[in-house]
């Protein structure tokens, strides 16, 4: 996911049809989460034009904000199916700019993670 300008207490980035928040920022808006624990990356909203990349399968999932380091955990998120850009199932949403999400049918490398999660230029 790219974008800029997003910010929201709560604000959910990607949402999922299950009520499991792929990308969100924290209450106080100083990291970019995905779920509840696993930690992207430190922000300041509104975020500048920035770059998300996440990937899982069943062993767990690893994600990169900005191209930093891919942190990872073993918690694989539950997904049925809808993708929210912007806001999750429930309406929680994040303010801004929305440049792209892309979405493929594979689990990328961390390599690749850490590359596809640059702002976009």
């Amino acid at each position: 996911m790219r974008g800029q300008g997003l910010s929201g207490s709560l604000g959910r980035l990607v949402g999922a049809g299950s009520g499991d928040d792929l990308v969100r920022l924290n209450t106080s808006q100083t990291n970019i989460l995905s779920g509840n624990s696993l930690v992207l990356g430190a922000v300041t909203p509104p975020l500048p034009a920035c770059g998300v990349c996440l990937g899982w399968n069943g062993s767990g999932r690893s994600g990169s904000y900005n191209g930093a380091a891919v942190n990872s955990d073993l918690i694989a998120p539950a997904t049925a199916g809808q993708v929210y850009l912007g806001r999750n199932q429930a309406g929680l949403f994040a303010a801004g700019r929305y440049d792209s999400l892309t979405i493929w049918p594979f689990r990328a490398t961390n390599a690749a993670i850490q590359a596809k999660s640059v702002a976009y230029s």
